[in-house]
């Protein structure tokens, strides 16, 4: 009968050994788990920052061909003997059919100031003439203008409220170059872009999703083009990890906190791309929140319940299962134990 004791035992202590052994590669399998889901994610944090950063470089790559495309035209434009005599009828003639010409384009005006600042022509496809005569010799682009330095060259404002033409009280950043007639400054061609339609064609579709953004930025960090929330607003006062030397770099993904005032704080992916033009230098930026992460484990969630879960809620499953798995294992062994010595006791006595 002993013998019989001594062989439940055995079998008792392979059986505790099993239990063990289930206990761990359960927790092993949801560690595994938990990992999987930790790769998943960062893999799909990394094919953002790359999808988002495709879709920065061909938008910085578009708005720069469209700003390219009119320096070379403005500076067609001031070669053409009648503009640079300053023949009003037809150089105004001239400015009427190229603009009429850009057609759903940013591009909506065209100026052009005599030597002393005076708008002598400012015409539009709807040939609103508002500025005419007005005096802008105080203004940074015509002092720019006069020095025989920018002989030949473009230069692009920061954005500005327009005071003529069909863009008068408008956000606008305009186009400059020098006119010379027989080696003298005699004025300056304007070609104006308003940039809510700027915006609106090359920016707004950037986004890659509806809660996300993109927005054009200067390199002192205010927002020129893109989100109406954030225009004419510095990007500094929204972010409270961003450094500053972003804008110097050509391109890169990083990760922010951006927080409106009324807001609560997002942690967000950000892609940027700079473009370069002449000696004005902007830089694009796609943001999404990194929440979209989310949506792209959504389809996981009911076919793979665990890997869809946060990591927080595996480790409590994985501390769980230990903990019960070895109170069971506890329990079975107390009891067992408590029973082979009550039955040895028991045969002893009978003996």
């Amino acid at each position: 009968m002993l013998n019989k004791y001594k062989d439940l035992r055995d079998r008792y202590k392979i059986l505790t050994l099993f239990l063990l052994g289930l206990v761990v590669i359960s927790s092993i399998n949801l560690v595994l788990a938990l990992r999987n889901d930790q790769i998943q994610r960062e893999l799909l944090l990394i094919q953002t920052h790359n999808r988002q950063l495709v879709q920065a470089r061909s938008g910085a790559q578009t708005v720069k061909l469209f700003l390219k495309d009119l320096e070379i035209q403005l500076l067609t434009l001031s070669q053409v003997p009648d503009v640079v005599l300053l023949d009003e009828q037809k150089t105004r003639e001239r400015f009427e059919n190229l603009i009429d010409q850009a057609e759903d384009t940013p591009f909506i005006g065209i100026g052009s100031l005599d030597k002393d600042g005076k708008a002598k022509i400012i015409t539009n496809r709807e040939r609103m003439s508002v500025g005419e005569g007005t005096n802008f010799s105080e203004r940074e682009y015509f002092k720019w203008a006069k020095d025989p330095l920018n002989k030949g060259k473009i230069y692009i404002t920061s954005p500005f409220i327009s005071q003529a033409g069909i863009s008068k009280d408008k956000n606008v950043l305009a186009l400059i170059t020098p006119v010379y007639y027989n080696d003298e400054f005699n004025g300056i061609i304007i070609f104006a872009v308003l940039l809510n339609d700027f915006s609106d064609k090359f920016i707004e579709p950037l986004r890659i999703y509806q809660a996300g953004q993109s927005v054009l930025i200067q390199q002192d960090g205010l927002v020129i083009a893109g989100d109406g929330k954030l225009l004419n607003k510095n990007i500094f006062n929204y972010v409270q990890n961003i450094n500053k030397n972003i804008f110097s770099e050509d391109e890169g993904a990083i990760n922010w906190v951006f927080q409106y005032p009324e807001d609560g704080a997002k942690e967000q992916i950000v892609t940027f791309k700079r473009i370069n033009i002449d000696h004005q230098s902007w830089t694009l930026f796609i943001i999404n929140n990194k929440d979209i992460i989310n949506s792209y484990l959504e389809p996981l969630v009911e076919k793979y319940p665990v890997s869809a879960n946060s990591n927080s809620s595996l480790l409590v499953i994985i501390f769980g299962t230990l903990f019960t798995g070895f109170f069971f294992i506890l329990i079975a062994h107390r009891s067992h134990s408590q029973g082979f010595k009550s039955g040895m006791q028991r045969e002893r006595e009978s003996k």
